[in-house]
């Protein structure tokens, strides 16, 4: 499956602090939008795919369901 290219980074995030502050603000505005005040687990996994993606050094995969329903 092809991404859109203004999904993809250009390049890794220079550091975690600014990956997890940029899933972190990705989860927090989903969670806004969806008129939510705490994340749902659509938002934790949101969260968690994008810190993947933005600093792969983490080693998590991207694509991965996180949590699941069970």
């Amino acid at each position: 499956m092809r991404h859109p290219t203004y999904l993809k980074p250009s390049r890794p995030c220079p550091s975690y602090e600014v990956a997890k502050a940029a899933a972190t603000d990705a989860a927090n505005h989903q969670a806004r939008v969806n008129h939510r005040a705490a994340w749902s687990r659509e938002d934790y996994n949101l969260a968690c795919r994008t810190l993947a993606r933005l600093y792969p050094q983490c080693g998590a995969d991207p694509r991965a369901g996180l949590t699941s329903d069970t």
